[in-house]
């Protein structure tokens, strides 16, 4: 998002001169020397992951504002809530704007937020440019909870970002058609087809038994319609395995977990075996299952 520190570094900024040098991205909503953030962005295929914490702020709160002109923008609030314009995105919920239809945020108290920044071109952010007004996601969902759980790997594994990409990507689809914007695209049936499908998936991923066959039957439509559906997601299986995927993350972060074999998680999740899972969590997150255990 922020061209000049896609590094992966971690950079402070603080007062005026620190809103300064951010150049419009965020400003205080008091004043300036009340005012500090922490950024920290990485590049990772198509998209830019950027940390953001305001760690102090005597105002009430901070404006962030997109800077990229080809790009659609994911704000997921985490221990804060923010203001747009009169409804509230409380933690859990999720803003979603494209680069020629920005809403102003206010982060109502200091905290933490992920911007996911996706270049047009990407599936999700496709979807997002065929309307031009601002989504929100003002509750709680089962993708968001899943966008939230591979958001909390990007914040405890410093320079392992990257490898978040994937899944976040194939998570960010659900999201966005959670965030109640399908009425903007409901002439389009092939997205009318992938809405209905996602219903099922969020619902069953959990069931080993669910198949391309078995989603197209509940759907009413072929197989071959509902893949066509999924072609611009990376696949019908591709977003299947990323529902499974996080499950098996968030799964492996519980406490009460801690016991659990890789067998057990693995199917709890959704996976055949823990062999499938392994690979999944791998291929996602480029870290072993074990890496997301609770410390």
């Amino acid at each position: 998002m922020v061209k000049r520190w896609v590094d992966g570094n971690q950079h402070d900024f603080l007062g005026a001169e620190g809103v300064a040098e951010l150049g419009g991205l965020v400003e205080p909503l008091g004043e300036a020397g009340g005012f500090a953030l922490r950024l920290r962005a990485v590049r990772a295929g198509h998209m830019v992951l950027t940390y953001v914490a305001a760690t102090e702020c005597r105002s009430t709160g901070v404006a962030v504002f997109p800077s990229r002109e080809d790009c659609v923008h994911l704000v997921l609030p985490f221990d804060t809530q923010f203001r747009v314009e009169e409804s509230t995105v409380p933690p859990g919920g999720m803003v979603a704007m494209r680069e020629g239809a920005p809403v102003e945020l206010r982060l109502e108290a200091p905290g933490r937020a992920l911007v996911v920044s996706m270049t047009k071109g990407v599936g999700p952010a496709e979807v997002a440019f065929s309307v031009d007004t601002p989504y929100l996601l003002r509750g709680a969902s089962t993708s968001m909870a899943a966008v939230r759980a591979v958001a909390e790997v990007v914040f405890r594994s410093p320079g392992r970002d990257a490898g978040a990409a994937e899944l976040l990507l194939g998570l960010s689809t659900a999201v966005l058609v959670e965030a109640s914007i399908t009425a903007s695209i409901s002439g389009d049936r092939e997205e009318r087809l992938a809405v209905e499908a996602l219903r099922v998936i969020a619902r069953e991923f959990r069931s080993r038994e669910l198949t391309a066959k078995q989603l197209a039957g509940r759907v009413g439509v072929s197989v071959r319609a509902l893949q066509r559906a999924f072609s611009t997601r990376g696949g019908l299986g591709n977003v299947i395995r990323s529902y499974r995927t996080q499950e098996a993350i968030r799964l492996l972060g519980l406490k009460d977990m801690e016991e659990a074999t890789f067998e057990v998680i693995a199917r709890m999740s959704g996976f055949l075996d823990a062999r499938a899972m392994r690979k999944a969590i791998i291929g996602a997150t480029g870290m072993l299952p074990a890496h997301h255990r609770r410390n």
